[in-house]
């Protein structure tokens, strides 16, 4: 009976291993093999078994050095003053931000956020409900406000970024020193289109194709978009559902769109000042709606001079009460 159990899960994990690894090497097909193709698919790897997953236990657990899954650090920084948490958009997950590390001022720590039912997590059910996904984050605050810090989130990833720091607000829990709004109006604007989460199935990836973000060899590929289509479902059916309270919270913004995103106009964009008592400026980023991909520099720059600005005044409040 022992041994029956054995070739068993031997057996499940050499299923997995082939899987995984048939997965990694298709999405490495689709891309250009470099390190940030590599990096944005290596969660793949983090679903194999111990004994067969190449990528060492110590490099693993320093991806994760916050204690649990919802956050992943890839370059720990013991002196940070600042963090930034980033949020991924529908259907993303943290590897897109992952690459951010090496680029941000020295005294900022990134934390990428990893949310159920993607990558690390793709066991895990997927959150569909805005409500139900606050309040996860809400029982991880004490992660969050360890140090001050900023938050970034791109389309879905932005209304969780500020429905996150509206609730901070409200209950005065030490809320972000900044919030990075981009690729998505204010969610608060009347939604102009039917809701996407529950199209047909052809329909849904017609819309996706359409969106520009997920490679056609990717939407064609029955195998992947089994795996992909009941995540990206449900972020869009909380992306639809979301009514937010509209009341302004204090807390700066900055805002970011796409030059060529024709579903986030710049009215959309301007309308998040009507959430904030710190109207911030706009930046148009060269790109469609995923330019937070296409033109990471661009972006990165604006994401620079906010936190320089964030560090800056914290020092100055720090001489002013020294």
């Amino acid at each position: 009976m022992q041994l029956k159990l054995l070739h068993a899960q031997l057996a499940q994990s050499v299923a997995l291993l082939l899987r995984v690894l048939h997965l990694y090497k298709t999405l490495l097909t689709i891309e250009p093999i470099n390190f940030t193709s590599i990096q944005r698919h290596r969660w793949l790897l983090d679903l194999l078994p111990g004994d067969f997953n190449p990528i060492p236990q110590t490099q693993r657990k320093r991806l994760n050095s916050m204690g649990n899954n919802w956050f992943l650090i890839p370059k720990p920084n013991p002196n940070a003053r600042l963090r930034l948490f980033c949020f991924p958009y529908a259907g993303g997950n943290a590897g897109t931000y992952l690459a951010w590390a090496e680029k941000l001022h020295y005294q900022v720590e990134l934390v990428a956020l990893q949310l159920p039912g993607r990558a690390t997590r793709i066991a895990e059910p997927a959150i569909s409900d805005m409500h139900q996904m606050i309040e996860a984050l809400l029982n991880q605050s004490t992660c969050f406000t360890q140090l001050p810090y900023v938050l970034f989130g791109h389309s879905l990833g932005s209304k969780v970024a500020y429905e996150f720091a509206a609730n901070m607000c409200r209950q005065r829990n030490r809320p972000p020193s900044h919030v990075i709004v981009s690729g998505s109006g204010a969610p608060h604007l009347p939604v102009e289109h039917l809701p996407l989460y529950n199209l047909p199935e052809a329909e849904f990836i017609a819309k996706l194709e359409k969106l520009q973000g997920t490679p056609v060899e990717v939407l064609q590929n029955k195998e992947l978009m089994a795996m992909l289509t009941p995540l990206i479902r449900a972020d869009f059916k909380i992306a639809d559902t979301y009514i937010p309270d509209a009341s302004p919270i204090e807390c700066p913004f900055t805002i970011l769109g796409g030059t060529q995103d024709h579903d986030v106009t710049t009215e959309m964009l301007a309308a998040w000042n009507q959430l904030t008592s710190a109207p911030g400026k706009i930046h148009m980023i060269e790109g469609n709606h995923f330019f937070v991909e296409q033109n990471r520099a661009a972006v990165l720059y604006v994401v620079n001079q906010v936190l320089e600005n964030v560090l800056s005044a914290s020092t100055a409040k720090m001489r002013q009460t020294g």
